[in-house]
């Protein structure tokens, strides 16, 4: 790469170059990293083609274009990502926010709408997510429903740190509490409205077929169980109907195998929990699973 080419012939470079290593999205990977790399808006990139670079911007490019033909996630480059319109920082201790986790904040989210109407509840709705990774599930939450309270337990620490910072970042601290434990730290008498959970639900051999931008760089812990991913479904729905009021509600992220899993009957096999719905991702595929108590529960109903 000549230090003299300006800002066109860079990113036509650099678009062949990840083409050869195998790279899809070459031509916008290209165009973020040096966007990134120049602290420009991308269509103020696109609009300054003929702009050239000095030796320290070609040198800071070329180490990110280093990282990436080496599959590193664009979003990791960048240590940003956007979901659900919010930005959130992002690095290899958390799990990088997809397009398809939105439709369980969406699923969520319409639940406690119609809870706040039909009840006319003057105190918040209380959350409970399992897993809170970057906390874009929570935060996106807590943006879009005014009236919950949310606390979200995490068992990695640094991925609760990043959450905190991502929660404080948007100014929702006051509403949004992340707690660096394992499922659920409670007392038994504890009670939620709603839990929600995007829990690692790859089994081993789907872990190995997974890309190698997503198997050699994100957080194995938040992708699978290392045996058949229904592992931590187990665990919610055994400790879950301690934590969920009787008119409360779970929504967890499916891959269509967990659903099937579901709704076989099997997953739920000895809990007073049953699978009311599956809602489907823009691709027809089984993406969010809405449990409810199978029968009124006995449970004393005791605020967060």
């Amino acid at each position: 790469m000549k230090e003299s080419w300006n800002v066109g012939a860079i990113l036509s470079t650099t678009e062949d170059f990840f083409k050869k290593r195998g790279i899809d999205t070459a031509r916008l990977d290209a165009e973020l990293i040096l966007a990134h790399t120049l602290d420009l808006p991308r269509e103020r990139l696109l609009a300054g083609r003929e702009r050239r670079l000095t030796d320290i911007e070609i040198s800071a490019f070329r180490e990110r274009v280093r990282q990436r033909a080496g599959h590193k996630p664009v979003a990791y480059l960048l240590n940003k990502k956007e979901f659900f319109s919010l930005p959130f920082y992002v690095d290899e201790h958390v799990l990088i926010p997809r397009p398809e986790t939105e439709h369980l904040v969406e699923q969520a989210s319409r639940w406690i709408a119609h809870q706040s109407k039909i009840k006319n509840l003057k105190s918040k709705i209380q959350v409970c997510e399992i897993g809170a990774g970057s906390g874009c599930i929570a935060a996106a939450l807590a943006r879009a429903r005014p009236e919950c309270s949310i606390t979200a337990t995490e068992i990695s620490g640094p991925a609760a740190r990043i959450a905190v910072k991502n929660v404080a970042a948007l100014g929702l601290l006051g509403r949004v509490r992340i707690l660096h434990r394992n499922l659920f730290p409670f007392p038994s008498d504890l009670r939620f409205d709603l839990i929600v959970s995007n829990p690692p639900y790859l089994s081993l051999e789907e872990f190995e077929a997974l890309p190698p931008a997503i198997r050699r760089f994100e957080p194995r812990l938040a992708l699978t169980d290392e045996g058949d991913g229904l592992t931590v479904y187990r665990r919610i729905f055994r400790s879950a109907a301690r934590h969920i009021r009787p008119d409360g509600a779970l929504f967890l992220e499916v891959s269509p195998r967990i659903a099937a899993a579901l709704e076989s009957g099997g997953l739920l096999e000895n809990s007073p929990l049953r699978l009311a719905a599956l809602h489907p991702d823009l691709a027809g595929l089984p993406r969010v699973a809405e449990l409810r108590f199978t029968a009124p529960a006995r449970h004393q109903t005791v605020s967060c």
